[in-house]
């Protein structure tokens, strides 16, 4: 990787830019990117980060599946998910869970 200019140069990061590119898109074109969002995607806290992550990589992938989207839907008990899911049977309350686990250190 030639980082003079701070640019990665190689395939698989290029690639994961890329893909992290739409999940930024899809946030901008839904205008869901507000100060808790671009302080989550900053985050040098790893678990912050990739929860954030995964929320924009959920919504995605079901946009990109045709289903539309309705962000920051109010639950019960005036809960906030991070999406609604239209489809013809009804709307689905979407709240997305991260299993991540801190990486092991090695040595």
């Amino acid at each position: 990787m030639d980082d003079s200019e701070g640019v990665a140069t190689d395939e698989g990061a290029v690639i994961r830019q890329l893909e992290f590119d739409k999940y930024i898109q899809l946030a901008y074109r839904h205008s869901i990117v507000d100060d808790d969002l671009q302080k989550r995607l900053k985050n040098n806290q790893w678990d912050v980060f990739f929860q954030a992550r995964n929320e924009l990589i959920a919504a995605y992938v079901m946009e990109s599946m045709g289903h539309p989207l309705t962000f920051n839907p109010k639950g019960q008990g005036n809960t906030k998910g991070e999406f609604s899911i239209h489809t013809e049977a009804g709307d689905i309350f979407t709240e997305v869970k991260s299993p991540i686990r801190k990486p092991v250190n090695r040595v």
